[in-house]
Formats: structure tokens, C-alpha cells, sequence
């Protein structure tokens, strides 16, 4: 198994374990609000931001999995998926 296949492999435990507890929260963001955000996450990058922490932090979410999560892409599948409607 390659470290890219295990990385998903425990990002899709964590995730699992994460929707069944009571430490994540679902809100939803606008896809108007999502896109404004990711202009304004340049800022946030170069204090050293993370994509899915700056996420997290902008808009209040709790969600660990995402909140730690250092895969731009990764996140932001996850992000579109959960929080933009």
C-alpha cells in the first residue's frame, strides 16, 4: 500500500468516526461565501493558514478532520462535499 493510499485510508476512518460524534459541525455555506472566502484565503496563507484551517476558522466549523487536514485537494473535495450548497 502506497502512503497516499494509507493517508486516504485513515482520512476515511477519521472521517467516519467524525460523522457519527458530536465534535463536528454541519453548517452550510453559501457557494457565493465559499468562493469570496477562497480570495481572501491568500491573506490567511501567508500567515501560515492551512486551505481547510482557514476554512474552518472563517466560517466558525468545527471539524477536526478538516480543521488538520495539510491536502489542498483533499480538503476541498471534502469542503465542497459537507459545507457548500
Amino acid at each position: 500500500m502506497t502512503e497516499q493510499q494509507r493517508s486516504a485510508q485513515v482520512f476515511a476512518s477519521h472521517l467516519a468516526q467524525l460523522m457519527n460524534s458530536k465534535e463536528t459541525s454541519y453548517q452550510k455555506v453559501s457557494r457565493a461565501e465559499y468562493e469570496q472566502w477562497k480570495k481572501e484565503f491568500t491573506w490567511d496563507a501567508l500567515y501560515g493558514q492551512r486551505y481547510s484551517q482557514s476554512f474552518c476558522n472563517h466560517f466558525g466549523i468545527t471539524d477536526s478532520i478538516l480543521f488538520y487536514d495539510n491536502d489542498y485537494q483533499r480538503a476541498d473535495a471534502y469542503i465542497q462535499k459537507t459545507y457548500i450548497y
